[in-house]
């Protein structure tokens, strides 16, 4: 009896341990009034405006397994010539690029481009967190509000470092929609100067594909690196006079 007993406790930590989660996000673009001249922030409202319109469009989706993380997006819309320049404007306004690769071991994250072949390293711990006693419950889970504040700035986009974030740990996982989601439990709701990110469902999955964060060490650069690369890659065209 007792030697059953143990099977079964040893296929039930086999089970539990074997499963990831999923969740899935809602995210809205925050209009980022930054310029003083009023004809640039209307273009920018607009902009904004346009993101909106597509975000409805489109899941962002976090995939963990405890070692380490992805964030991405699931396109639910139809191919639209017209609406595919916002279409790529939210993805890049919302992860940096098209995936968010977290290494929980290494305490490093990268965010990976479309166009481009190597990929941007940041230092996960590079945030200081205080976790409030401020709570409220997203979809069933109870979740405690944290402050964010990035310890270096210099090291990341200025829009980019989460100022608020929404975690659970009832839940046995870590992970968020954000390259620093390094707080003792799953990040159910974000926001940042620039996107909020909302959790919608959440899901515990098997045999799920999960990229890991191995890369030829020739493709990875870190920030600073990484934008004098991207202005190489993107030069500005200068302008006749």
């Amino acid at each position: 009896m007792a030697k059953f007993r143990f099977i079964l406790f040893l296929f039930f930590s086999i089970n539990m341990f074997s499963q990831n989660v999923e969740v899935i996000y809602k995210a809205s673009a925050k209009h980022i009034d930054t310029i003083e001249n009023v004809r640039s922030s209307n273009i920018i409202r607009k902009i904004t405006n346009n993101i909106n319109d597509i975000m409805p469009n489109i899941d962002f989706v976090l995939t963990s397994n405890n070692n380490f993380y992805n964030m991405t997006y699931k396109r639910i819309m139809p191919n639209d010539l017209q609406n595919e320049n916002f279409f790529n404007l939210s993805i890049i306004r919302a992860l940096d690029g098209v995936l968010i690769n977290g290494d929980f071991e290494k305490g490093m994250s990268y965010y990976e481009s479309r166009n481009l072949k190597k990929v941007r390293s940041v230092n996960m711990n590079n945030i200081e967190w205080t976790i409030t006693k401020e709570y409220k419950n997203i979809i069933g889970y109870k979740c405690y509000k944290a402050i964010g504040s990035i310890k270096d700035p210099d090291q990341e986009n200025k829009l980019t470092p989460p100022s608020v974030a929404w975690f659970t740990p009832e839940m046995n996982f870590r992970g968020g929609p954000t390259a620093y989601a390094n707080l003792p439990g799953l990040i159910l709701e974000l926001e940042t100067p620039k996107i909020i990110f909302q959790a919608t469902d959440l899901k515990m999955k098997r045999n799920v594909s999960l990229k890991e964060p191995k890369y030829n060490s020739d493709n990875i650069l870190p920030h600073k690196e990484w934008q004098i690369y991207f202005e190489k890659m993107n030069p500005i065209p200068k302008s006749n006079k």
